[in-house]
């Protein structure tokens, strides 16, 4: 496991699938799981349904948010881009919150430089972990953010 880090997360607000805003601030006082992740970004997919079996662990704390943030897509046009990621959720039945970084701004105020990458907020606001790529390993994907979630909360 990478060892835990302190930095401020910076503040962002985003657009959902549904059209609806979402600001980190809103989510304080939450453990936050952000996804970096593309349509295109094959170890990204396969990196899903371990984030489904993260997901479903803690889907009745109220306390554990996750946000897949769509970013650094080849497309520019944000209706194609939407229609991409939602087509995806579906065709997958994923449960995700997706939120569009569409000008990739977000992902370069957290210092996102490839995908996927994982990043987890304490309720704080403060960055504690981040992970840069997906090893294949669904089960140890999951454990390794069941250990930093519990480590944190």
């Amino acid at each position: 496991l990478d060892s835990l880090i302190e930095e401020q997360a910076p503040e962002f607000t985003l657009m959902d699938l549904s059209g609806k805003s979402v600001s980190l601030s809103e989510l304080k006082g939450n453990v936050i799981v952000l996804d970096y992740w593309a349509t295109w970004c094959g170890p990204c997919i396969a990196s899903f349904p371990g984030m489904r079996k993260a997901l479903d662990k803690y889907k009745n704390d109220p306390e554990i948010r996750f946000l897949f943030i769509d970013t650094m897509e080849y497309e520019t046009d944000e209706g194609t881009i939407k229609k991409n990621a939602a087509e995806m959720m579906t065709k997958n039945n994923y449960p995700f919150q997706v939120i569009l970084d569409n000008e990739g701004e977000t992902a370069k105020a957290y210092g996102i430089s490839s995908i996927p990458t994982k990043v987890i907020i304490d309720k704080e606001g403060k960055i504690r972990y981040r992970s840069v790529g997906f090893g294949g390993d669904i089960d140890r994907l999951v454990e390794e953010l069941n250990i930093v979630i519990d480590s944190i909360k």
